[in-house]
């Protein structure tokens, strides 16, 4: 996937920032592959690794 930055004159305020920034997460499968990390001393967490990660 392939991403190209453009420099725009609009003004980001922070809530737009983070749904972009949402979409981009979502957009790149990082949730997936947070989730589907196996970590040694807790194969089977009660906190799911991007719910951890994201917060």
């Amino acid at each position: 996937m392939k991403f190209e930055i453009v420099r725009i004159n609009e003004i980001l305020t922070p809530v737009s920032g983070l749904a972009c920034v949402g979409i981009l997460l979502n957009k790149i499968g990082l949730k997936r592959w947070l989730n589907n990390a196996k970590i040694s001393k807790m194969p089977e967490p009660d906190i799911k690794n991007s719910d951890v990660a994201i917060s």
